[in-house]
């Protein structure tokens, strides 16, 4: 499971103003079709997102709440991009990759959010100091048909990723290492490539529109757009990150 760096605000701050340069999402006037999925912190201890709102960019009047166990339900764009954010308390805002929407709607949407706690570790980890006028980009590359709840592993290892438009130098891709001896994942920025975790991240990315890539030998990805916005964390989590889809 990737471990994410947290937002720049400090946890539960509010996300800045979406005006301005941001690629903000037009309200969409089309029809909706439901969309579910499930929020779990990503944390030492784990477990679900609970009283969490869920709601799109596209759609904001249209929200829903996390229950008990993470799961949540809400309408979204039907046959159009759905971008799916979530806010609480205690909590950095977070959001998803941008998701073509099919007419019939979505399953399986997810959110992982890292906790004060993580938030604390990754930080350190990093050694980056993060910008509020930008945003953070994390994403998983998945192998042919894995996920995170099943398995140890879930990463596709020896991938390399890229965005588009290109961020300057140091700005990443920052790969996660996992350490075989305690299992504890954590950016490693001397890696060139993903490990058996996937996890990848790209650190002050200004506002904008971007697209993430996955490359290797013999195999073909899922892209993944991404919304960035100040003071947002944005992970594309699996099953809708950078996916293994086949062979070349």
């Amino acid at each position: 499971m990737l471990l994410l760096l947290a937002c720049l605000d400090p946890p539960g701050a509010p996300p800045a103003d979406d005006s301005g340069t941001h690629d903000t999402a037009e309200a969409w006037t089309g029809p909706v079709a439901p969309a579910s999925g499930v929020a779990v912190e990503f944390a030492l201890g784990g477990g679900a997102v609970v009283g969490a709102e869920v709601a799109t960019l596209e759609v904001p009047d249209a929200r829903g709440v996390t229950a008990g166990d993470g799961t949540f339900t809400l309408d979204a764009p039907a046959g159009g991009e759905g971008t799916f954010t979530l806010s609480a308390a205690g909590l950095p805002p977070i959001q998803t990759g941008t998701l073509d929407v099919p007419e019939a709607g979505i399953s399986g949407v997810t959110f992982q959010v890292p906790d004060q706690e993580m938030y604390g570790l990754m930080a350190a980890f990093s050694g980056v100091t993060p910008d509020p006028a930008a945003c953070q980009i994390a994403t998983t590359v998945t192998c042919l048909g894995c996920d995170m709840w099943h398995g140890p592993f879930h990463g596709e290892p020896g991938a390399t990723v890229t965005i588009e438009p290109a961020v300057a130098a140091g700005h990443g891709p920052v790969y996660f290492a996992r350490n075989s001896e305690n299992g504890v994942i954590y950016p490693d920025p001397d890696l060139t490539s993903t490990s058996d975790d996937g996890g990848v991240l790209f650190l002050n990315v200004p506002p904008g529109r971007y697209t993430l890539r996955a490359q290797k030998a013999g195999l073909l990805f899922d892209s993944r757009v991404m919304r960035c916005r100040e003071g947002w964390l944005v992970n594309a989590s699996p099953p809708y990150g950078l996916n293994v889809i086949g062979a070349e």
